[in-house]
């Protein structure tokens, strides 16, 4: 669980705030406890959303580039090739 620099939330920034890794509050600068939750909820919110959209597109990417550069779904493993040890 990070902690963030800088949250915007509802118009107003806060900085310096975020959850330690036992689950506690970081609040420093003694913004009110409520406004601090639900702007770490927020912005972890929008940081999970952020990395899934961009997760799936790089699968989609990946699935493409395959597809055009080796033939998808086969692919040669060395089982494929011919025994040259002879």
């Amino acid at each position: 669980m990070p902690i963030w620099s800088y949250i915007q939330h509802n118009g107003h920034w806060l900085y310096n705030v975020g959850r330690n890794t036992d689950g506690t509050l970081y609040n420093p600068n003694g913004y009110p406890e409520d406004v601090v939750c639900s702007a770490v909820a927020a912005a972890e919110e929008r940081r999970h959303q952020r990395r899934s959209t961009a997760a799936k597109k790089a699968g989609e990417t990946r699935r493409k580039r395959v597809a055009t550069n080796c033939g998808w779904p086969y692919v040669r493993t060395s089982r494929d090739l011919p025994d040259l040890r002879t």
